[in-house]
């Protein structure tokens, strides 16, 4: 997807887990948390703000390592699900404003 960049091989993961960064400095992982359950932390971090100090030894700044996010899928995923992530994920890459202002409230009529 445009405006994602894939952490970590393309070959040599786990099948069911991503992990990607999302290219626009002003995004916000929480942004897409209306449509995704995302995270931005590894499950045993998930109660810390801290940037996942994976991705700060895979040569991310604590800024890129902010605006990255982490999908799995369960047991439960339908290729629907998949879909609307992958269409949730274009959106926030596409939108022509930062994707903190749908999460701020903020609208974006003019």
């Amino acid at each position: 997807i445009d405006g994602w960049r894939l952490n970590g091989s393309a070959d040599a993961r786990i099948a069911h887990t991503l992990n990607l960064t999302f290219d626009n400095p002003a995004f916000v992982p929480q942004a897409l948390e209306s449509s995704l359950a995302v995270s931005s932390t590894s499950a045993c971090n998930s109660a810390r703000p801290a940037p996942s100090h994976v991705l700060l030894a895979l040569g991310h700044d604590a800024a890129s390592a902010g605006r990255s996010v982490r999908l799995s899928l369960g047991r439960y995923t339908r290729e629907a699900d998949v879909d609307a992530a992958v269409a949730a994920l274009k959106a926030a890459a596409d939108s022509g404003a930062p994707a903190w202002q749908p999460f701020l409230g903020v609208s974006r009529a003019g």
